[in-house]
């Protein structure tokens, strides 16, 4: 049966696409898809959603304490040109500092590592490290440490936040249990204070070490300034009458004069950074302790349901589409649409093959066993 071009009225045009009214066709071809494919698929999320394990968030709120005025302005700028920050580059961290901290390794592998007071099945007390309540085992992944995986698992635990306006920093625990949010949400921030108190007193050591370096600098030359003082004093008694020794005695008075406020800003730069050393307060400042805040997180039912709905909108119009693809190939006879059945067909074919060549092996097994016997 031979066709002349341009005869048939359902004739398409030349080109691949598609009019819009064949796809309006298509999708109310298949209405029934298009309706009942996304409301299955948004009641299957939202319930998936409704049956899947609660879980827990703690919440805290801390900011980091600023260092005081000490008076050390001098000392900084003195300090600054050999390369050692002191006095006001000592007095915080930005909040963004904060955020990083709780996800450095060093700090959750010692929040994994600490013991929580945990309840076990019977209503006892029992202390247990994270590492133990997730049961992680060397033997699961011998090439990555226990306390890596146990990191890992904190890390997506926690978020953080920070308030640009107040520089408050939020910090929030979800877990399984209630409970063991709250302690390790106090953990995490026992640490950072810890990590603080350790900064502090390892750099206030490093500054004491250099500032008991520059005073003896300082206090040897502030020894030769002074014998050459005495010396021209000895030696000119009256050097007022003379305006040549009027300026070097005035020249002698200023190096004692600036080598004597050097020395006594250095003196008390070291009894500054022997304080720190010894200084115990802690640097961050809570604002809302993690004991109490716990609260039921958010499943997003509504959110899931509608996501599993516009995912069902989405696949009801591809299932639309390729039917309308199929149905057109197959009336025009498309040498693609062809070409895809030829190959749906061999493929089917060597479906069955296989299907039959693994049956006739089963039974030949069997037969085998059956002949053991």
């Amino acid at each position: 049966m031979t066709t002349e071009i341009g005869t048939t009225p359902a004739a398409l045009p030349a080109n691949d696409e598609i009019p819009f009214i064949e796809i309006l066709n298509a999708l109310l071809r298949n209405w029934r898809t298009v309706v009942i494919l996304p409301v299955l698929l948004g009641l299957l999320f939202g319930v998936r959603a409704l049956t899947s394990q609660r879980t827990y968030v703690a919440t805290s709120s801390f900011v980091p304490q600023t260092g005081e005025s000490r008076g050390l302005d001098g000392a900084a700028a003195l300090a600054k040109q050999f390369g050692v920050s002191l006095g006001s580059e000592r007095s915080g961290q930005s909040p963004q500092f904060y955020e990083d901290l709780l996800r450095t390794r060093n700090i959750l592998r010692r929040a994994v590592e600490s013991q929580y007071q945990m309840k076990s099945p019977t209503g006892q007390s029992q202390p247990l490290t994270l590492i133990e309540y997730w049961k992680l085992s060397e033997k699961d992944d011998p090439t990555t440490p226990v306390w890596r995986r146990g990191a890992d698992s904190l890390r997506s635990s926690i978020a953080t936040s920070v308030r640009r306006e107040t520089g408050v920093i939020e910090l929030t625990v979800t877990m399984k249990d209630g409970n063991l949010a709250e302690q390790v949400a106090e953990r995490l921030l026992e640490l950072l204070n810890d990590y603080n108190l350790e900064v502090r007193q390892r750099r206030a050591r490093e500054e004491g070490r250099f500032v008991g370096g520059r005073l003896a600098d300082v206090l040897r030359d502030l020894g030769v300034a002074e014998d050459a003082l005495e010396r021209f004093l000895r030696n000119n008694r009256d050097f007022r009458s003379s305006p040549e020794l009027t300026f070097e005695h005035d020249r002698l008075q200023r190096i004692v004069s600036a080598q004597q406020q050097l020395y006594a800003t250095l003196l008390a730069a070291q009894e500054q950074a022997r304080m720190d050393g010894m200084r115990e307060t802690p640097i961050l400042q809570t604002i809302d302790s993690p004991i109490g805040s716990v609260q039921p997180a958010s499943r997003k039912v509504a959110l899931r349901a509608v996501v599993g709905f516009l995912l069902g909108i989405l696949v009801a119009i591809a299932i639309a589409m390729t039917r309308q693809f199929m149905r057109r190939g197959r009336q025009d006879l498309d040498p693609a649409y062809l070409e895809f059945e030829s190959l749906l067909g061999q493929a089917k074919g060597d479906v069955r093959r296989l299907r039959g060549w693994f049956g006739g092996a089963n039974r030949t097994m069997e037969e085998r066993e059956g002949g053991g016997e």
